[in-house]
């Protein structure tokens, strides 16, 4: 999926159609949650279980920076790092993630894993 549309001005990029779709249908599912939040709490309450929801942070996982120029990932990350509540993650960013995550875990150098051991971006 493009993560980058045409050239707005002067190097500056838009974000594409699909990104900004996304973050729009993300933010309705997060709207009908926190209006529907007392009744899915009382359901889950009647099944014994406990649903809470504290303003919960939501994620898109879209696209490829490696597809983008210098300019274009600039607007990019201008764009994805204003945004106070949803966390864009791409899918080389992704499988970058996972790759140390299995290197670290299959590390036999240690004998276990403890959570303060993790990268921060794990915690």
């Amino acid at each position: 999926t493009e993560l980058m549309s045409n050239e707005y001005r002067n190097n500056v990029y838009c974000p594409s159609r699909e990104l900004s779709g996304s973050i729009i249908q993300i933010r309705k599912q997060k709207d009908g949650l926190q209006k529907e939040y007392p009744t899915i709490k009382l359901s889950s309450m009647k099944k014994g279980k406990n649903f809470s929801a504290y303003d919960p942070k939501s994620y898109i996982i879209i696209g490829n920076t490696k597809d983008l120029n210098s300019e274009q990932l600039e607007s990019f990350e201008l764009f994805r790092n204003g945004l106070k509540d949803i966390e864009i993650i791409t899918f080389n960013e992704l499988i970058d993630k996972l790759k140390i995550l299995q290197e670290y875990l299959t590390d036999t150098s240690k004998e276990f894993v403890k959570n303060d051991d993790l990268p921060f971006w794990f915690k």
